[in-house]
């Protein structure tokens, strides 16, 4: 891992796990210090996460994180949709079901599914293989242009998922979704599997926007206080 991709994963973590919180600026002379990083590399990795949305670029002001949004959770959900529901189609019609890597991501969250903790690096783990599954599943398109384009979605996605799965119970719910999805394309059964990832995608939404809009409720309330 070069130094630029190594400060691009750190600082994104820092994000997803909230020790950057959104609207915290960052500050490049405080982070090449800590990171003992010189400022291209990191000047770098501002350029790649400001493209998948996790920090911004204010002229005059600096780079800060960028805040949570209802409307950004719903825009990244719709996209999904199309991307996935595609990735399906594609699958039927080619009459894929032995899909390995899917297999293995299942076998993993499967895993550390067991340690059943609420550790910030336990959930960050499970975020990052509930993802995983569906960037596999877009995989199987085997197109460059569409995988390059759903990471940096799922880059984006992840901070908001970690929130979500911060209920044991919501990284459990997905977990045994994926599965029926899984089932469903190893049997052939393609409409089914269609059917059970449109009410995955719609359900985890509609929770997830939800959880958002109160967090950002509880902001509003504390800022007029």
């Amino acid at each position: 891992m070069s130094v630029t991709e190594a400060a691009i994963e750190l600082i994104r973590k820092k994000i997803i796990l909230g020790e950057f919180a959104p609207g915290e600026k960052l500050i490049e002379m405080e982070l090449s210090t800590d990171f003992d990083i010189s400022r291209p590399p990191l000047r770098e990795a501002f350029r790649v996460l400001q493209q998948e949305g996790l920090i911004i670029s204010v002229p005059r002001k600096g780079i800060y994180v960028r805040e949570l949004s209802v409307k950004e959770i719903n825009d990244l959900y719709r996209f999904r949709q199309l991307i996935e529901l595609n990735a399906l189609t594609h699958l039927e019609q080619e009459n894929i079901r032995d899909i390995p890597d899917m297999e293995k991501v299942l076998a993993e969250t499967r895993k550390i599914k067991l340690q059943q903790s609420s550790a910030p690096e336990h959930i960050y783990e499970s975020q990052k293989l509930s993802l995983g599954f569906h960037r596999e599943l877009v995989a199987t398109l085997n197109n460059t242009y569409v995988s390059r384009c759903i990471n940096t979605l799922m880059n984006n996605l992840s901070r908001y998922i970690y929130i979500y799965f911060s209920d044991p119970q919501n990284a459990e719910s997905a977990l045994s979704e994926h599965e029926k999805i899984f089932a469903f394309i190893k049997n052939g059964d393609y409409p089914s599997a269609k059917t059970q990832l449109m009410e995955h995608l719609t359900v985890s939404v509609e929770n997830l926007a939800k959880i958002v809009e109160n967090i950002l409720k509880g902001e509003k309330q504390s800022v007029l206080k």
